[in-house]
């Protein structure tokens, strides 16, 4: 930015010019005139106009800060919540699934049900892509020793198989904390 000087010998209204800056007036409206003067005999005036500042203000970030700090505050239980209830689901398609192993095994030995869920048994009908939802190092499904019981493993995910003289299953699995309320019988 140049700064003129008025000759000495010039003087009168025109020798400076300035408009009144409005401190409180927004950013683009902001506009100085400067000197109007003589140089080298010439009159010149020139104006500046001010450039309007861009970005945002601290305080202005701090508050967008704020309210994503306040939204994923939000999401993200919820969001963990909605993971934990998708794998309890794929837990119950698990069940179905061996439900379905086990009567596939009944109908191909004439009624009846395994007493053993092993790879010789109900496990050689199961698809290859069974496996424990919550953790795929984790055992998927067990032989639970009694009928009534609860699976015996506190694994998450696990589908447990029990037979009752070779005419009665039930199939039962653990949730993400606690067993599954849904019990699923032979001829169901």
């Amino acid at each position: 930015m140049a700064t003129y000087t008025p000759d000495a010998d010039f003087s009168g209204p025109d020798a400076f010019q300035y408009q009144a800056i409005d401190p409180s007036a927004g950013r683009a409206a902001r506009r100085v005139h400067l000197i109007v003067g003589r140089i080298r005999g010439y009159r010149v005036r020139e104006e500046l106009q001010m450039q309007p500042q861009k970005g945002f203000t601290l305080i202005e970030l701090m508050i967008v800060v704020v309210i994503i700090g306040i939204l994923a505050a939000i999401a993200i239980p919820n969001f963990i919540n909605m993971q934990t209830r998708a794998k309890e689901g794929s837990t119950k398609a698990n069940m179905h699934t061996l439900q379905l192993s086990s009567e596939d095994y009944g109908v191909q030995n004439d009624g009846v049900y395994s007493n053993l869920c092993d790879a010789t048994h109900i496990a050689n009908l199961l698809p290859g892509n069974f496996k424990n939802p919550f953790s795929a190092a984790a055992a998927a499904y067990e032989d639970r020793p009694t009928f009534a019981g609860d699976p015996t493993a506190t694994t998450p995910g696990l589908v447990s198989y029990s037979d009752s003289s070779l005419t009665n299953y039930n199939i039962k699995a653990n949730g993400k904390s606690a067993p599954l309320a849904l019990v699923l019988t032979s001829g169901q």
